[in-house]
């Protein structure tokens, strides 16, 4: 029988795609192998099956599969995620889990025959390798560091040298000593480094490794799961899973080395350092894949050290940069010219703001590496240096730097350090505004990662693509990518890169209007930094929030937040942000009541814009002082500014502030009682919101520019206004009170009627007085 069955779920073996899902024993099988899922997992994907035939809701999912228990909307869609990747599926392609937007999610994979699940013959059996059935002792003392040494392997593997590649799981911690949770990353960290620097052995990136993994610590017997997440995702010939446990007031690591043609390779040391005990491990592995083990790549010989770099590594996955700066200065005090290290630290000190000490530190990483086996090393401390440079507004020195970065990464070869180069390219574009050349550079990191051996597309890529949507007005899109750049810092455990996408998705939701939605990402992200203290993203949060707080006319918590972000901004000599807490100041000091105080700021702001050559976020300033200057009663002072920053914004092919500027020069005239220029200018920013298509604006502009056409009586001209404001999709309240006017001056106080008692349904909270006494005037014409 084959297509849907529609018999007892409960005592069927079901198929569909390359799966085959036993309710029954609760198994469920990939391509004939036994995948290892989650209960909870495990339940959810039977409730799908079982009312495939629609889309069940979240509420639905969480009252079974948890069963009353309040939990996340992440803590489900990660669920969603482990169901998806058990049977081979995607949140991209969605062939076996459909996401209903708004609503849920649907099994929408075909059932066909019930065939029992394939079971391997007595004959196949005994064909099986060796490591099915029992292991062979090692040589004792085959590390001489260690104080015993118990190593056990299936038999001595020839493995193709261009076939090669192992996925490094994080070390799973089961001694139950919080002081030794460090060794899930930072030996993992370590291995990495003793395979690729000292043995030559090709590895899959950590980020990689964390990105395909469910939990921060993988066990021995959970190896199988993850050796079908990892090589589902890259190209790893190997994966290495390790344990460390006490044994006997010493400390045991186990390890297993799972390969692709089903070998097993595993055994277990005994001493009393954990960074010795993978040392051991990776030589011992390293003669096993017959090869011969290279001089140990060490930080130093001293324990104490080579356990600090280890933490540090482990802190600086994680996003900890603060806890990692010591252990890396005792690293450094030790091994001064190690790349690695440095190039953490470096990288540590640019997150923690410290610029000065993150170009130093980079420059000389760059002194030290003019090999060309050195390029890939080369590539990344010049990419972190011109990082640096675009964060304090040296952008031609980035720019420079950037060029002999992609020199670099082109002669190291690596596609990964290719990507990462066109993403700071793209970076810099976008600090200057040209956002077509922004979008290309990101497009070309992509397709460099899709190029490389791992397939990674890091969270940075879709972050960047958000950041150039937001700035171009395109909303729903910025969401979207900064929802998937979040999914993809929580999946690897960043927590840095976390709380930066929280922060930006506080920042668009206010974009979208959306205050009340705004704080608690803000407030998530504060409370992230705070933890790994990260002092420079404490500040942009704060200055976030600062925004948000004179939205809600709380200006004194306003103007702390500001101050203590602009000190933040200033001590780690962040231009941008200095400048970015200056304008943040003035606003809320404006909004007090603060003229002159908001004025200063303003104008302090700008200059270290132009000074960066930021002229957008310049312009912006010079429209608020112009605004001060109109509040402050000088209109010819407000309309001077107006026109530099027009100038500048028209030099620089600025459409948003070209727009905005101009329909300022609107606004003043109208209010001065001129509503011919008035008419001109709306006129003209309208034009050029045809053809720029940055359209954010628009049904504003077109309702002053009805508002200003109605006081000159010009009915023929507000017709044509009236029929655009009708066909956008979101009527504001201004715009309907002017097409209610528009409709009375014509006679039409029928149609004014109504069009007001929309507003009244649509709008009540910008219901006025006035409206009221315009709908009876309008309502007793029509009884007249």
């Amino acid at each position: 029988m084959t297509g849907d069955y529609m018999g007892d779920l409960d005592a069927e073996k079901l198929r569909f795609t390359d799966c085959e899902l036993d309710l029954a024993a609760r198994e469920l099988r990939l391509g004939g192998s036994l995948q290892a899922v989650e209960p909870r997992v495990f339940e959810l994907l039977a409730f799908l099956v079982r009312e495939r035939h629609r889309a069940v809701t979240k509420d639905e999912i969480q009252d079974v599969v948890w069963r009353g228990s309040i939990v996340s909307e992440t803590a489900l869609t990660r669920a969603i995620m482990k169901a998806r990747r058990a049977v081979g599926d995607s949140a991209d392609t969605q062939t076996v889990i459909r996401t209903v937007h708004g609503h849920g999610y649907q099994f929408v994979a075909t059932l066909t025959d019930r065939a029992e699940i394939d079971t391997p013959s007595a004959d196949a059996l005994s064909q099986a390798p060796a490591a099915r059935h029992g292991y062979r002792l090692a040589a004792a003392g085959a590390i001489a560091v260690l104080v015993g040494v118990i190593a056990f392997a299936l038999r001595p593997v020839a493995v193709d040298p261009n076939e090669l590649r192992i996925a490094v799981a994080p070390v799973a911690n089961l001694t139950g000593e919080p002081d030794l949770d460090w060794v899930a990353l930072g030996l993992m960290g370590f291995a990495n480094q003793q395979l690729t620097d000292a043995n030559a052995l090709p590895t899959v990136a950590s980020a990689a490794v964390l990105q395909r993994i469910d939990s921060a610590e993988v066990a021995i017997d959970a190896a199988e799961v993850l050796w079908t997440a990892v090589r589902r995702g890259t190209d790893a010939s190997h994966v290495l899973v390790t344990e460390l446990r006490r044994n006997a007031g010493t400390l045991r690591l186990s390890y297993a080395l799972h390969g692709a043609d089903g070998t097993v390779m595993t055994g277990s040391m005994v001493d009393a350092e954990p960074v010795a005990l993978m040392r051991g491990a990776i030589g011992s592995l390293t003669r096993e894949l017959g090869r011969t083990p290279a001089a140990v790549s060490v930080v130093s010989e001293d324990p104490f050290i080579n356990e600090a770099y280890s933490r540090a590594t482990g802190l600086a996955l994680s996003g900890e940069c603060a806890d990692a700066m010591p252990l890396l200065d005792i690293v450094l005090a030790e091994a001064a010219t190690n790349h690695r290290a440095r190039l953490t630290q470096a990288r540590c000190a640019r997150e923690l703001g410290q610029s000065e000490d993150a170009e130093r530190r980079y420059q000389d990483v760059i002194a030290q590496t003019t090999l060309p086996s050195d390029a890939a090393t080369r590539a990344d401390a010049l990419r972190g240096l011109a990082s640096v440079y675009i964060v304090i507004g040296r952008l031609d020195d980035a720019a420079t730097v950037l060029t002999d970065a992609l020199e670099a990464a082109s002669l190291a070869g690596d596609p990964t350090v290719i990507g990462r180069v066109w993403i700071e390219s793209g970076i810099l574009s976008y600090r200057r505004r040209d956002f077509e050349t922004a979008r290309d550079h990101q497009a070309r990191a992509r397709l460099a990662f899709l190029e490389s051996d791992d397939g990674v597309v890091i969270a940075e890529v879709f972050a960047a693509i958000a950041n150039i949507d937001m700035a171009e007005g395109e909303l729903d899109s910025a969401d979207e990518q900064l929802r998937l750049a979040l999914a993809e810092y929580r999946e690897i455990g960043d927590r840095a890169g976390e709380a930066r996408i929280l922060n930006n998705l506080g920042y668009l939701r206010r974009l979208q209007g959306r205050f009340d939605d705004a704080l608690p990402f803000h407030q998530a992200s504060l409370d992230i930094r705070r933890d790994i203290g990260d002092r420079v993203g404490t500040g942009r949060v704060l200055g976030m929030l600062s925004i948000l707080y004179g939205s809600q006319g709380e200006h004194q918590k306003a103007i702390a937040a500001a101050s203590e972000a602009y000190e933040i901004a200033a001590g780690a000599n962040d231009k941008l942000f200095m400048a970015t807490g200056l304008s943040q100041l003035a606003r809320a000091q404006r909004q007090a009541g603060d003229l002159p105080a908001a004025r200063a700021a303003f104008e302090q702001a700008q200059d270290i814009f132009i000074e960066i050559e930021d002229t957008s976020r310049a312009a912006q300033v010079g429209m608020r002082l112009a605004r001060i200057e109109w509040s402050a009663g000088d209109t010819n002072a407000a309309e001077r500014r107006l026109i530099a920053v027009r100038d500048l914004a028209a030099r620089d092919g600025l459409s948003q502030p070209y727009i905005e500027t101009t329909e300022m020069v609107g606004d003043l005239a109208f209010s001065e009682d001129q509503p011919a220029e008035a008419i001109t200018a709306f006129e003209e920013a309208l034009a050029h919101i045809e053809q720029s298509g940055f359209i954010a604006g628009r049904e504003r502009i077109l309702t002053k520019l009805g508002q200003a056409l109605l006081a000159t009586g010009d009915l023929t001209a507000m017709q044509s206004v009236v029929g655009q404001l009708q066909e956008h999709e979101y009527v504001s309240a201004g715009s309907l009170r002017v097409q209610a006017e528009f409709a009375a001056m014509r006679g039409m106080h029928a149609r004014a009627v109504a069009t007001l008692q929309q507003l009244r349904e649509s709008h009540p909270d910008d219901w006025r007085e006035s409206d009221d006494a315009q709908l009876q005037a309008y309502s007793a014409e029509v009884v007249r």
